[in-house]
């Protein structure tokens, strides 16, 4: 149920993924290679310091004043800023966070354009062109793991320090109802548990069942989405795990 997005930054291609610990999808975006961009800005520039696109002007095109290298890095930085812009329109409404993939050059050129508030400071680090996403997958997941560890150890203290207040609960009818309303910022959810039964949107009741039955749906399941629907963060857990000891614990946001 934690998710990830992964950049994957290469000379012909920018491609981005959403993934899970299980899978893995690539979303469209719609933008040129690095390649094709950069091509194009310095057609650009060409054209205009020639005084001409048909080829009339008689000065002699160049960059005076300026190392080749900056220029590079100048062209690059414009090309990850359209980039960045794209992904602002794709993730506006996302938390989870961003790896990127490329050559690791590119990293600190990609981080100066960036405004996405969970881009990760490692990243994949080798051209990944070639890598077909299950692999993009693996090693951007080696590369999280440890942020998603540390982040469930903090959610487990605010738990046990809001543990005697009304923003935690473990009773699974009041986590639905907070979940559907957006007030759940964290819950923990049972790997090895299904509670089963109804919940009815108009008049806001749970029901639970003793067992799967036609109509009704894992209630545990139906939390966890609602959490993440409403930007909240879902920890699936072993039962044992779980604070309280309950199928699901939230802590909510007010």
């Amino acid at each position: 149920m934690t998710r990830i997005f992964i950049l994957a930054l290469s000379q012909n291609q920018v491609r981005l993924l959403e993934a899970t610990r299980h899978s893995v999808d690539e979303i469209e975006l719609d933008i040129p290679g690095m390649a094709e961009a950069v091509r194009s800005d310095v057609e650009r520039q060409i054209q205009f310091h020639t005084g001409t696109s048909g080829g009339m002007g008689k000065r002699a095109a160049g960059f005076h004043g300026h190392d080749d290298a900056d220029l590079s890095k100048e062209r690059i930085l414009q090309y990850f800023r359209q980039v960045d812009g794209r992904l602002g329109d794709v993730l506006r409404e996302e938390n989870a966070p961003l790896v990127l993939a490329g050559v690791e050059f590119l990293f600190a050129i990609y981080r100066e354009a960036n405004t996405y508030s969970y881009l990760l400071e490692r990243g994949v680090a080798g051209n990944p062109e070639a890598l077909p996403p299950t692999d993009l997958h693996a090693q951007a997941w080696a590369v999280v793991q440890p942020h998603f560890l540390e982040a469930r150890r903090e959610a487990e203290a605010l738990y046990q320090r809001l543990a005697a207040t009304d923003r935690t609960s473990t009773d699974l009818r009041e986590v639905i109802l907070a979940a559907h309303g957006g007030r759940v910022e964290v819950v923990f959810v049972a790997l090895d548990i299904q509670e089963w039964g109804r919940f009815d949107l108009e008049s806001g009741t749970v029901r639970l069942d003793q067992a799967a039955a036609p109509g009704n749906e894992d209630l545990l399941d139906l939390a966890a989405m609602q959490t993440i629907l409403n930007r909240g963060t879902v920890y699936a857990v072993e039962s044992g795990s779980v604070p309280g000891r309950a199928s699901l614990a939230a802590v909510m946001r007010y």
